[in-house]
């Protein structure tokens, strides 16, 4: 869904998939514009550049259901989900066109819209996450409490931590 007015009015968009989406990240450019990253089931990841007038499918790299996601302060876009799965796309690593250098939402995205999955042993769903002041990653799901670095690998805390 869409609002222009606050939220007064919505609108239904059409990403062109009949599955379910679990949210969404907003990944700004500084200039006013933006890339809206909508994942899902079974690994489903969706992306607009226009305010959600259309949406391309991106290859997640995964069949698993993503259940979070965020924008980290540094630019890094963290997925996480089912079977301990944990994708990252480093920062300016957005939309990913080919196009002259002059157009400003490709020199403000430069890259590829790959997704690199993490080492994780542990295969227990994700279900949240939230970045810590110093760019680690605190992971909340079935395995409990879990810190990461913002490339997805894990921290192991001192036993005396834990």
């Amino acid at each position: 869904y869409r609002s222009f007015d606050g939220g007064d009015s919505w609108e239904t968009l059409e990403p062109g998939y009949e599955g379910s989406f679990y949210g969404i990240v907003i990944v700004p450019d500084g200039s006013g514009t933006y890339e809206l990253l909508a994942y899902g089931l079974r690994g489903n990841l969706f992306r607009s550049t226009d305010r959600g007038e259309s949406w391309e499918s991106l290859d997640s790299g995964t069949s698993v259901t993503l259940t979070n996601g965020t924008l980290l302060s540094d630019g890094t876009v963290f997925l996480v989900g089912q079977g301990g799965t944990i994708l990252t796309r480093p920062p300016n690593a957005g939309f990913g066109k080919t196009a002259p250098a002059t157009d400003p939402a490709v020199a403000a995205y430069p890259g590829s819209q790959s997704f690199e999955p993490a080492r994780n042993s542990d295969r227990r769903v994700i279900s949240g996450l939230q970045e810590m002041s110093n760019g680690n990653v605190l992971l909340v799901g079935l395995g409990g409490v879990r810190l990461s670095a913002p490339d997805g690998t894990a921290i192991e805390l001192p036993a005396d931590e834990k």
